[in-house]
């Protein structure tokens, strides 16, 4: 492998539509000492691997990653920033789940395709409540404001409120 490739693929962007498919990843070294980011040589500091695309990226909170997929999961992992991973749990749905998820006040917030907007807790991923929205929710991801979770449900339906 040449030293201006990542893992035989000529951009980061290459590499990520690859690998990001599959997997969540952290790249280290993104940025060049001159912060500019066309010559920097990103490297591979972990993986982990899932059943399905992942296309929304990861949400950290502390050492702790949370992240859905495309195999209809919500997973947790410990590890992502002293690069020492490890599964903490997974959390079932039924359906895609490809919204960024929101952490707060140790919970974790997302919507599913199966039309059900969860909360678990952060720590065991034991599910705190459900609500259905009448509407698959895809991209985007729940805000919280004073206590209410606001999502959109539906590919632009309503605004969903759960307090």
């Amino acid at each position: 492998m040449s030293e201006d490739s990542l893992f035989g693929f000529r951009t980061r962007r290459g590499f990520l539509s690859r690998v990001g498919g599959i997997t969540s990843v952290a790249l280290t070294g993104c940025l060049s000492s001159n912060r500019d980011p066309r010559y920097a040589v990103p490297s591979l500091s972990w993986y982990f691997e899932t059943e399905g695309e992942v296309v929304d990226g990861i949400t950290v909170d502390g050492d702790t990653g949370y992240f859905g997929s495309y195999d209809g999961r919500v997973y947790a992992i410990e590890g992502v920033r002293s690069n020492d991973i490890s599964e903490m749990w997974r959390f079932p749905t039924h359906g895609r789940v490809f919204g960024k998820l929101t952490v707060e006040d140790g919970s974790v917030y997302f919507g599913s395709e199966d039309n059900f907007l969860y909360s678990l807790s952060a720590e065991t991923g034991e599910r705190n409540w459900r609500v259905d929205t009448e509407g698959a929710i895809g991209g985007g991801y729940p805000k919280i404001v004073d206590g209410t979770v606001y999502v959109s449900s539906g590919y632009g339906g309503e605004d969903i409120i759960s307090g």
